[in-house]
């Protein structure tokens, strides 16, 4: 598994796996990413968009096949070492808390999330309603 920047021939590949994730494909830039290939496939992505003074984790997944192999959580390392400016925060189902917590995310009480992430919790929210699976928000300090 190769782990490096993403370049601009990537997005058609980096939106495939996003759509298949369901990620989030606001403001793509394929230098924003980190991706895992596996000859010249890109099996896993990661980014953390700063916008207004706030770091957010989003637009992150493997792809199913490629699960279980620890490729989401060397994304998550490689990436937390390159951006080490704090506080990173994200939004997930509830059943991924354990996983966000090995990398030292905690729940954040929605109610106290900065502005922009209020506002991007409700929008998540309402999205995923109906399939009937609680979001969170996490802050990692």
């Amino acid at each position: 598994m190769k782990y490096r920047w993403g370049r601009e021939n990537d997005l058609p590949q980096i939106i495939g796996l996003l759509n298949l994730v369901k990620g989030d494909q606001r403001n793509l830039i394929a230098d924003q990413f980190l991706i895992a290939s596996d000859n010249k496939k890109i099996v896993g992505c990661i980014r953390i968009l700063e916008q207004q003074g706030m770091r957010q984790l989003i637009s992150f997944g493997v792809l199913p096949e490629h699960r279980r192999k620890r490729i989401g959580s060397a994304l998550m390392k490689k990436l937390l070492k390159v951006k080490s400016q704090r506080p990173i925060y994200l939004l997930c189902f509830k059943d991924l808390e354990n996983f966000y917590n090995q990398f030292g995310f905690i729940i954040s009480d929605s109610q106290i999330l900065p502005t922009l992430l209020k506002k991007e919790y409700k929008r998540v929210f309402s999205k995923f309603s109906e399939i009937k699976k609680e979001i969170i928000a996490m802050k990692l300090s």
